[in-house]
């Protein structure tokens, strides 16, 4: 007798028959009872789930945006504003900012107008005068405005007081006459708008002026100082002995934008020159800085000074024989803007060639 090998057909055309049973029976249930519209009315509901959602999703992005955008604008604005050539007389910036302003940056010429800034006296006009690297970061960030014009207020500085507080009575007339947010203008300020750098401390001998090349030398290590000590040891802090006196540090120094032996490049535009000095070189105003300069038989000391037509890093106010005296001069500002400034309008520092007005040194 032989076994089954396998399923029969009539087992399975009955499992057939069952499976089509429960199939129609399976159907029936899902149709009377709605199963179809529950699963379809979930799947809305999660659509609109998503949808809403999805809403809520783009509008915080957006709002996101808003604050990026706004956090952005508070930002200071990283310009970086250069010279187009080396007269100095114009000042332009391709950063972002500004190219997104203009495809060839933005530009300001050395001594252009800024009606809509004020401060000061009724009536001051306020001028583009140069750059600063504000964050010392390598980059000019922040334009330098200045008055066309020194103060008509004067100050009056004598004395040893002269070199010892100079600076800080400079510093606040300034702010007395120009507001808070000024400063006085420094030899440094002085220097790289005429595009001058010093070579170091100076002293007169019977040759002439004579410079040291760095700003490290001791009043004691000059050829002149026998002289200098034998004429008299009156220092400004009062110690009055040749080794306090031999220990200053030559840092005085002048210079002039006339042919005296001491000028500097006739490349620099007649502008910025005009802007420091006057066409005719009338201009005298303090410059907050001091320095020591010798002389074949004394040492003076005092602060700086712009004064008809010469740049100078120090003053005669107080000297090494013991001597004083008093100057009066204006004062000039400097404002730094690191936000933007306005549309400037003419150019009032004459381009006409600058004639000096100079003087003894």
């Amino acid at each position: 007798m032989r076994k089954n090998q396998g399923i029969t057909l009539i087992a399975l055309i009955i499992t057939i028959v069952i499976m089509l049973i429960l199939a129609t029976v399976t159907i029936d249930v899902a149709i009377d009872g709605k199963l179809f519209d529950t699963a379809k009315e979930a799947v809305d509901k999660t659509n609109d789930k998503v949808g809403e959602t999805q809403g809520r999703v783009d509008g915080l992005l957006g709002e996101l945006e808003e604050v990026k955008e706004w956090e952005e604008s508070k930002k200071p604005k990283e310009h970086n504003w250069q010279y187009t050539d080396n007269t100095q007389a114009e000042l332009k910036c391709t950063c972002g900012i500004c190219s997104k302003e203009s495809t060839s940056g933005k530009t300001y010429s050395v001594g252009q107008e800024i009606p809509d800034y004020t401060a000061g006296p009724s009536g001051t006009r306020w001028v583009v005068f140069g750059t600063e690297d504000s964050d010392k970061n390598g980059r000019n960030d922040t334009l330098l405005l200045t008055t066309l014009e020194p103060s008509t207020e004067v100050l009056q500085l004598s004395g040893a007081d002269a070199y010892n507080n100079g600076i800080e009575k400079i510093e606040a007339k300034v702010k007395e006459i120009y507001g808070n947010e000024a400063r006085s203008m420094k030899i440094e300020d002085i220097n790289r708008a005429l595009g001058y750098t010093p070579e170091g401390g100076m002293y007169y001998d019977e040759n002439g002026y004579q410079t040291t090349g760095n700003f490290t030398t001791k009043l004691n290590e000059l050829s002149t100082w026998e002289d200098i000590k034998a004429n008299g040891t009156y220092t400004p802090d009062g110690a009055n002995t040749e080794e306090a006196l031999g220990e200053y540090i030559l840092d005085g120094y002048v210079y002039t934008m006339i042919d005296m032996g001491l000028y500097v490049s006739d490349i620099i535009s007649n502008r910025a020159k005009n802007l420091v000095f006057e066409q005719r070189g009338s201009y005298i105003y303090w410059l907050a800085s001091r320095g020591v300069f010798a002389g074949s038989v004394y040492a003076c000391f005092g602060p700086g000074a712009v004064f008809e037509g010469c740049v100078n890093s120090y003053g005669v106010e107080f000297d090494s024989v013991g001597d004083s005296g008093e100057s009066s001069c204006g004062v000039r500002p400097l404002v730094s803007l690191k936000s933007e400034i306005p549309a400037g309008g003419a150019i009032l520092v004459s381009d006409v060639e600058y004639s000096g007005g100079g003087g003894e040194l």
